[in-house]
Parts: C-alpha cells; sequence; structure tokens
C-alpha cells in the first residue's frame, strides 16, 4: 500500500514508519494511523515487521533501538 505523507511518496508503510518515526520517535500507532488514515492494526502489523518496539519501549534518540523500561508512573521509589 503507497503511502503519502507530506509531499513525499512511500511505497509501504514500513518505508514511511522509519521517517515518521524519525521525526516522531514517541507516536503511538494509533497517531501514526491518524496521519496517514488506516487502520492502527496495520501500523502494527508493519512496525512490528521491521521489528520497532511500542512507543513506551522506544529509545527518544534512536527509534529502531529500545530505551530504558520506564515504570507506570513515572516515580522512583525509596529502597
Amino acid at each position: 500500500m503507497a503511502v503519502r505523507w507530506r509531499g513525499r511518496s512511500y511505497a509501504s508503510i514500513g518505508w514511511f514508519l522509519g521517517d515518521y518515526l524519525m521525526l516522531f520517535p514517541l507516536a503511538t500507532d494509533a497517531q501514526i494511523a491518524g496521519e496517514i488514515d488506516v487502520a492502527v492494526q496495520t501500523v502494527r502489523h508493519h512496525r512490528m515487521q521491521a521489528g520497532i518496539g511500542e512507543y513506551r519501549e522506544r529509545d527518544p534518540a534512536n527509534p529502531y533501538a529500545t530505551g530504558p523500561r520506564r515504570s507506570g508512573c513515572g516515580r522512583v521509589r525509596a529502597a
């Protein structure tokens, strides 16, 4: 499925994901799907095939690498 975004054409959603995630590394599947008007499951499928982690697992500097896992609340408990 060809994708057109910001004046560029991509052969598939997989090719588009690389450029999009370099600009917005912590974007969710729903945000990406909204940008190109496809189902969230379609974005999830292509993201998983490319080996890209979920937005919570991504490193903001490099979306292809996984960063440190964050706890749900963001607080550090005293030991």
